[in-house]
């Protein structure tokens, strides 16, 4: 009976230091994972502050993840993400499509800037779409050769996010409205990491250009009408860049 509840303890105690090894292991695999996709598909560099995986419940949390900005612009970050929570179907990574039954977004942070032809925002879409394109056509990204892992999104939302913008010569900070999408890759049967990514994206960018309209509406009002087309710079490459798109966006009359 002693021998019994020894081997009893002694399995249960390489449980536990097993499932710790396994959940350190994976949190490496994803940290290394998004610093190697991330700049792949932005095109700039990705840090990550820390990742927190429970193998058991097959759920992910990333902490301090943050977009840099593309060369050229500031030293802010792009896009800095606060917290990342990612659900797996665990038995799905054996197979094909992988399914995600969610991703969240938390205390997402964006730094918008443009100059006269082109904004970090727009730089930042047109890189992902062009790994996209390479991806829709079977080729994998660009660079590589391979062809990209096929994902499944239950829903993908964005929560408590902000933008930094400027207004005429004042820098404010603007929430963005929820962004909630679900479903992605169900019709296709499963879509790259950048079809994923590129489809948040749009939604984002369109974001922006909404509550960057409604500013420039107000700034015009009170700062008169010089002033107000100067401000309205600040949203047409976002604009001109989803009409191409044929992506709807909004009006700031």
């Amino acid at each position: 009976m002693k021998r019994s509840l020894m081997i009893v303890g002694v399995l249960t105690i390489a449980a536990i230091v097993g499932t710790l090894a396994l959940n350190t292991y994976l949190a490496n695999l994803i940290a290394a994972g998004v610093t190697t996709e991330g700049p792949r598909l932005a095109r700039t560099q990705v840090t990550l502050g820390a990742t927190r995986v429970s193998s058991l419940a097959g759920r992910a949390v990333l902490r301090e993840l943050d977009v840099h900005n593309p060369q050229g612009w500031s030293d802010d970050n792009l896009v800095s993400l606060g917290e990342v929570r990612v659900n797996v179907a665990p038995l799905s990574v054996f197979s094909q499509p992988v399914t995600l039954p969610e991703i969240d977004l938390d205390q997402v942070v964006f730094n918008y800037e443009r100059t006269m032809l082109t904004s970090n925002v727009g730089e930042l879409m047109r890189a992902i779409e062009a790994v996209v394109e390479g991806e829709t056509r079977g080729k994998g990204p660009p660079d590589s050769g391979r062809k990209s892992s096929s994902i499944r999104v239950g829903r993908f939302r964005m929560t408590n996010a902000t933008v930094s913008l400027s207004i005429g010569s004042k820098r404010v900070i603007v929430p963005i409205a929820d962004i909630d999408l679900v479903d992605v890759g169900k019709n296709e049967n499963g879509v790259t990491s950048g079809q994923v990514v590129a489809a948040m994206m749009r939604r984002v960018v369109v974001a922006i250009a909404t509550v960057t309209a409604s500013r420039v509406v107000d700034f015009s009002k009170a700062s008169g009408t010089a002033a107000a087309d100067n401000a309205r710079k600040s949203i047409q490459g976002l604009k001109d860049l989803f009409r191409r798109n044929g992506t709807n966006v909004p009006t700031d009359r």
